[in-house]
């Protein structure tokens, strides 16, 4: 008999978990207070703010993108970005293209950076952005060769669109 009432007693608690709520509401509450929207920087989709404007080619010619450099077992990759023109700019979009030694493209993609991240009139800024190559396996073919060896790859980045004021 105790055999019997051991199962009955072991399939109610089965089918009371079974049925049970996985938290209290209580609970979730307190969870989803401490979660906060999740924001992705770097390629993907920021807010953007002011007119898009496709830039002439005095004006891409002024935002001047020169000193590339990633290493190979970094997450970074940083180029210097020189304002050449009078104005404040609300943000900037840059196309990044790169190449295999031989011009065949390997990845492209656009780079936005607000205007916290563009450097004011006259001056230089150096920027840092996430790597394209989270496996490492790519190096700039300026850069020194990784150890355990690696694919060299060239970068060509123009600047695609510009974001004036609203004003």
């Amino acid at each position: 008999m105790h055999g019997i009432m051991r199962r009955i007693f072991l399939v109610f608690l089965l089918c009371a978990l079974w049925l049970m709520p996985s938290s209290s509401p209580l609970e979730a509450r307190r969870v989803r207070s401490h979660v906060k929207p999740y924001v992705e920087k770097g390629d993907k989709k920021m807010e953007r703010k002011g007119i898009r404007v496709v830039p002439d080619s005095v004006t891409a010619a002024q935002l001047h993108v020169s000193g590339y450099d990633h290493i190979a077992s970094s997450d970074k990759e940083s180029f210097f970005l020189t304002n050449g023109t009078d104005r404040l700019y609300e943000g900037i979009e840059l196309e990044i293209e790169y190449l295999s030694p031989t011009g065949r493209q390997l990845h492209r993609r656009t780079q936005y950076l607000p205007a916290y991240r563009i450097p004011k009139p006259g001056e230089t800024l150096r920027i840092e952005i996430r790597s394209w190559d989270s496996q490492h396996t790519f190096y700039y073919e300026k850069s020194t060769p990784p150890r355990g060896g690696g694919v060299p790859y060239k970068v060509k980045i123009d600047v695609s669109a510009i974001y004036l004021s609203e004003e």
